[in-house]
């Protein structure tokens, strides 16, 4: 596993066990991991790949609500609360991922020092909710979308210490995580690449200026 995010703050004693009751198993394009529904079967890990969480709604709209890659971890929420699953899981690209059966994750959770690692991930996770509520609540589009942007380059809630220089994703899927139209997301994102901030290219986003992004999406708070 990539020492990204959530993994990396593991003690070895986490890590060794994490990985010794994890499988590893590919995942193709358009893949899902599993359906909004299904029962809880298994706490994954993302080792190489991009997925998305989304919603499907009868008329064909999709929520889309996050993206994970590299160094990603999810699936626990629904095997904690012993309830089906909220979302989909699909993979946007040919994927590795680390798969953690449902008897073995809670075996793990009866062990203090994992429970208490995962505690962390909840509470990360949540903490990234809140921000994303209060984007939508008080800030203009484009700071949303420079924030949405640094956070992909960081694998999203895993805000991992590396920069992803590229983001391959389509513009609709982006104008969805942000609940804004296509062409107010065309607009903002050529005034973003007047700035110095972005390259456009076909079929992805470049960072052009990791400074001047950064001054676009403003403080955290």
């Amino acid at each position: 596993m990539i020492e990204e995010g959530w993994f990396a703050t593991l003690s070895h004693e986490v890590k060794d066990l994490l990985m010794d009751n994890a499988e590893c198993q590919t995942v193709s394009e358009g893949q899902f991991v599993y359906r909004r529904g299904d029962a809880p079967t298994a706490f994954y890990g993302v080792v190489e790949g991009y997925l998305k969480i989304a919603n499907q709604y009868p008329d064909g709209r999709e929520a889309l609500l996050s993206i994970v890659g590299t160094g990603s971890w999810f699936g626990e929420q629904s095997l904690i609360e012993n309830r089906p699953r909220l979302h989909d899981v699909q993979a946007l690209c040919p994927s590795k991922i680390l798969t953690v059966p449902r008897q073995r994750f809670e075996d793990m959770m009866l062990q203090a020092p994992f429970s208490a690692a995962l505690s962390r991930l909840l509470a990360t996770r949540l903490r990234w909710l809140y921000c994303v509520l209060e984007d939508a609540s008080w800030h203009t589009p484009r700071v949303r979308l420079a924030r949405r942007l640094l956070l992909l380059t960081r694998g999203d809630a895993v805000l991992s210490s590396r920069c992803n220089p590229s983001i391959t994703l389509p513009q609709q899927s982006l104008a969805l995580m942000l609940g804004i139209s296509r062409q107010t997301l065309s607009k903002e994102l050529h005034a973003m690449a007047n700035d110095g901030a972005l390259v456009m290219r076909y079929g992805r986003i470049e960072i052009g200026s990791l400074e001047v992004l950064e001054r676009l999406a403003g403080s955290p708070d």
